[in-house]
């Protein structure tokens, strides 16, 4: 109502005052205003659009794509390591359990343990033994009667000294076949075999260090006598038995001193 009664009063004021004056032109305005409605409409409020949370600075896992968005702020800020070294780590922190798996294959089971392979520490009821005779010259042997076995074959003796890294013995040479006889007279060892090796029909013995020598019957380290006849002498090598291709020491045996003898291989001796 107040309105109307303003509007009233202007226009009697906008009639009376002459044409061209300012409230000639205010009237003129609110009668335009009046007739013709303002076409223009209200523009809607923008829709209501709820602000996101900002995004965790540490991502949960599990979220690779968020992760490395936020890995170049963490490197610019607080992680010095290169972005290699933050990969390697990242296993660590996604995988609890990688260390057990790592670790699995050194663990050991409790209560059994591993044995060595077993090897035989024994030739023909003999066991393996280190040398226990040594000449000056360096040379080395074991001497099994010092060891108490006593009871080889010509070819077991040859098979313990092969297990043993070695050979049977070869006199091949003057100064080692008087030690060994200085040996026996010190022990007083009845016998002993060596690796010598009798072709009667060639006159020659061969040795297991390759040397071969011809012999003269009762001549050198051979005896003079044995076991052939009881009336007279019968030198060495005699081959009494027909077989007879070992070579072994006997201490004074035939009442001889310590001389060489053919003697047959199945005999049992150190």
């Amino acid at each position: 109502m107040k309105t109307w009664v303003i509007l009233a009063t202007l226009l009697v004021v906008a009639t009376a005052v002459p044409q061209g004056g300012f409230f000639s032109n205010l009237a003129s305005r609110i009668r335009n205003s009046l007739r013709r409605p303002s076409r223009q409409t209200r523009q809607p409020p923008p829709p209501f659009r709820p602000r996101l949370p900002a995004q965790p600075a540490f991502p949960p896992q599990g979220h690779p794509t968020l992760q490395k968005q936020q890995q170049p702020h963490e490197h610019a800020h607080n992680h010095p390591q290169s972005h290699q070294q933050q990969h390697q780590q990242k296993p660590f922190a996604t995988s609890p359990f990688s260390n057990q798996i790592s670790h699995s294959p050194l663990r050991s089971q409790p209560g059994r343990p591993q044995s060595p392979p077993q090897i035989s520490s024994f030739t023909h009821g003999c066991a393996h033994a280190v040398p226990n005779l040594e000449r000056p010259d360096g040379s080395k042997y074991i001497m099994t009667f010092l060891n108490g076995c006593s009871n080889f074959t010509a070819q077991e003796a040859d098979d313990y000294c092969r297990a043993n890294a070695g050979r049977a013995i070869s006199l091949d040479t003057t100064d080692k076949a008087n030690y060994i006889n200085n040996i026996l007279a010190q022990n007083a060892q009845r016998y002993l075999w060596t690796g010598g090796r009798i072709d009667h029909n060639a006159g020659v013995v061969t040795w297991p260090s390759g040397a071969r020598e011809g012999y003269q019957r009762g001549k050198r380290f051979w005896s003079y006598t044995g076991g052939a006849s009881k009336t007279e002498d019968v030198p060495q090598p005699d081959n009494r038995d027909g077989n007879e291709v070992c070579i072994a020491i006997l201490n004074n045996f035939y009442a001889d001193g310590i001389r060489w003898h053919d003697v047959a291989c199945h005999h049992r001796k150190p």
